[in-house]
């Protein structure tokens, strides 16, 4: 789902059986993979296409994990996980960070920012599942 559909349903429902799991990623291929194996999880699944969308679908909906693209456009990953970190409800909130290239040096950056695992493109569904499970 992206903002502007019907996520009526999602909004901040404390009493979900389902897991909430936000995707930011400007990736449309990205996020339907993603998409598919969370739904095949088990997990209600909010899109947003940036930074900015992700920020405001976390305030409205709460969720109990984000995955999170590294370069999202208007907010970077690390942006959003910085923003998020400063919200009591996202504190202890798992948050994976997706990339498709990551130097070393950008591994101990993952680490201090603020991330709960790293992942990355192109994502072997076994890995994503896996990390899913450990999280929520």
């Amino acid at each position: 789902m992206v903002l502007g559909e019907n996520l009526e349903g999602l909004r901040q429902n404390t009493n979900r059986a389902r897991k909430q799991v936000l995707i930011a990623d400007d990736s449309q291929s990205s996020r339907d993979l993603v998409r598919f194996i969370l739904k095949r999880s088990g997990c209600d699944v909010i899109e947003a296409q940036d930074g900015e969308q992700a920020l405001a679908l976390a305030l409205e909906f709460i969720p109990d994990l984000f995955i999170l693209d590294l370069n999202t456009p208007k907010l970077d990953g690390y942006s959003v996980v910085f923003e998020l970190r400063k919200q009591a409800p996202f504190i202890q909130t798992p948050i994976v960070a997706l990339s498709a290239s990551v130097a070393q040096t950008d591994s101990a950056r993952i680490a201090t920012a603020g991330f709960s695992a790293f992942l990355t493109k192109p994502i072997p569904p076994a890995s994503l599942r896996k990390c899913i499970s450990q999280l929520l």
